[in-house]
This record gives structure tokens, C-alpha cells and sequence, in this order.
């Protein structure tokens, strides 16, 4: 174990990822679509996967979700609540903080 940094494994995740959380081995990543989630064509969105004790990744299916703020939310974070059981989205340029329920299906 110690220092050493093994990789197991890589799974797309969708457009310029910027941020990731983990809660008991459930993962979401904020996928920006573009450079800091701004732009005319730019669809922001979160997506789930599930995590082995292993680290192997597996897509949670129907975990996609647009961002709220949109093309000009200017996503920044993602990050579980301390329980797991609910998903937060910073939008600085929106100027919100966006909430996500994870239920049984999506966790």
C-alpha cells in the first residue's frame, strides 16, 4: 500500500469534467461541456456512477442530469452532503446553489 498510486481504471464521463464527489461508493462527476460551463452550446450536467471496493467504475443508468442553471450557470463544484443522500451543484455565474435528492436508483 503506502505511497504508491495504482490506476484501475477510466470510464467516460461526458464533456471538460471539472469536478467529483464520492459518498459510500457512490461517485458524480460535474461535467462542464465547455470551458468553465459558459457558452452558447454548452449543456452542464452531473452523472453518477457506482465505485467498487476495488475502485472499478460502473455507470448508474438514468443518472444524468442537466445542470439547472444551464448554458450560463458557470459550474464550478459538486460535493455530497455529509449523509450521502443529497447532491450540491455551485453556480457562480447563476449565482445559485442547486440541490439534487439521490435516491435508491441513483445511489
Amino acid at each position: 500500500m503506502g505511497d504508491d498510486l495504482e490506476l484501475v481504471e477510466t470510464e467516460p464521463t461526458g464533456d471538460h469534467p471539472i469536478s467529483i464527489t464520492v459518498s459510500r461508493g457512490v461517485v458524480y462527476v460535474l461535467n462542464a461541456s465547455g470551458s468553465n460551463c459558459m457558452g452558447p452550446a454548452v449543456s452542464p450536467t452531473i452523472t453518477g456512477y457506482r465505485m467498487s471496493a476495488q475502485g472499478e467504475l460502473t455507470p448508474i443508468p438514468n443518472s444524468t442530469r442537466p445542470v439547472l442553471g444551464g448554458a450560463l450557470s458557470g459550474c464550478t463544484q459538486v460535493s455530497f452532503n455529509p449523509t450521502g443522500d443529497v447532491l450540491v451543484v455551485t453556480e457562480k455565474a447563476a449565482d445559485v446553489i442547486s440541490t439534487y435528492t439521490v435516491g435508491a436508483r441513483m445511489a
